[in-house]
């Protein structure tokens, strides 16, 4: 029986990536600039909204999974009008491992953020593809 999808991922070849587990409470919302070659969010608990730069929001909810294939601004929150932050300030703020291209970060990097109501976790992926 063939399988297109598991060739196709088969084939891709990562070079880097960053895992991040989160845990935010409501009221939450970040903004992440276009930095990073693709980013997979993969949601745990509760729900968010993930706004990308020129489309429409959408809600993201427990057990879905987001993949962003290229690199885009995208704002994430509990949708609650929460002023937004820019994440690389936050990052900063709690001393978190930046992630470079070409690096492959020591360790899982734990983040949590926001104002202590409605719990959302999800997993985020940055994904560095080696180029052929």
């Amino acid at each position: 029986m063939s399988d297109p999808l598991g060739e196709m991922l088969a084939a891709i070849k990562v070079s880097a990536t960053q895992v991040t587990i989160a845990e935010f409470t409501a009221p939450w919302a970040l903004h992440c600039g276009a930095f990073a070659p693709a980013f997979l969010f993969v949601s745990l608990e509760g729900s968010y909204v993930l706004e990308v730069d020129g489309a429409d929001p959408i809600t993201v909810k427990a057990g879905d999974v987001v993949l962003l294939t290229r690199p885009l601004a995208n704002t994430t929150g509990s949708g609650t009008g929460a002023p937004v932050v820019p994440l690389d300030e936050v990052w900063a703020r709690k001393g978190l491992p930046v992630w470079y291209p070409g690096r492959q970060p020591e360790r899982i990097t734990r983040l949590g953020f926001g104002g202590g109501g409605a719990v959302t976790r999800k997993i985020t992926v940055v994904i560095e593809l080696m180029q052929d």
